[in-house]
């Protein structure tokens, strides 16, 4: 693989990697402080979701595993063919977070000083 394929196939992985990461970041800035946390953002979801947020992790990161150490130990796969399979995955795990990220982690408020209508 020329280093060019190499930097495109990690520009490929990056956008909803970056998603994961400042989730889970902004959760844990949220609740830094001790004894901070907003007792009427306490919300619990159910077992199915819980599930099917597993399941699609799951599904997609092996996605991604198996992709590379396919490319990786040589088969026919073409840098261009992992490029587009890393796409594909990842655009399906980007659509599963836009689906889940504002249930999950609420609007933003409006600013204070927006005109309103």
């Amino acid at each position: 693989m020329k280093q060019s394929d190499f930097r495109i196939t990690i520009l490929i992985l990056c956008p909803v990697t970056a998603i994961y990461a400042l989730a889970f970041v902004r959760e844990v800035l949220r609740f830094m402080f001790v004894g901070s946390a907003d007792k009427d953002d306490s919300r619990a979801v159910t077992l199915s979701f819980v599930l099917v947020s597993v399941l699609f992790t799951v599904v997609f990161s092996i996605g991604v595993i198996y992709s590379i150490y396919k490319f990786s130990i040589g088969t026919t796969m073409t840098p261009d063919d992992l490029k587009e399979r890393l796409a594909w995955i990842e655009t399906g795990l980007g659509g599963f977070m836009g689906l889940i990220v504002e249930t999950l982690f609420g609007k933003l408020p409006p600013k204070a000083d927006t005109p309103s209508g």
